[in-house]
């Protein structure tokens, strides 16, 4: 799979985008031992979700708990469970896109 991470300038207020396969990466939203979960925004249809980016998935230890983890995200089915829509792997980083539930108070 070929995934293209890249940023662009917004030539109207000069501020750089940064994207993900076909998602606009947003505000850091959470913080782990692994990486970071940034909002994001599909670029087409304009859904929310979260993306865990996990960095430095390079020894057989963290690449077998990414796995694990990858596995049984795919297999939970739950309404109060963000859902796994996808697995994108970039050099040694791992991209997982989730859905997003946002609550309003």
């Amino acid at each position: 799979m070929s995934i293209q991470c890249f940023r662009c300038v917004n030539q109207s207020n000069r501020l750089a985008r940064r994207y993900i396969g076909k998602y606009m990466l947003g505000n850091d939203i959470g913080r782990g031992s692994f990486g970071t979960v940034k909002l994001a925004k599909h670029k087409v249809n304009g859904t929310i979700v979260a993306i865990k980016r996990i960095n430095d998935v390079d020894d057989a230890r963290t690449r077998k708990l990414v796995d694990l983890e990858i596995e049984m995200q795919g297999r939970l089915k739950h309404p109060l469970i963000a859902e796994l829509y996808e697995v994108m792997k970039v050099d040694k980083m791992v991209f997982m896109v989730r859905a997003e539930h946002a609550c309003e108070s």
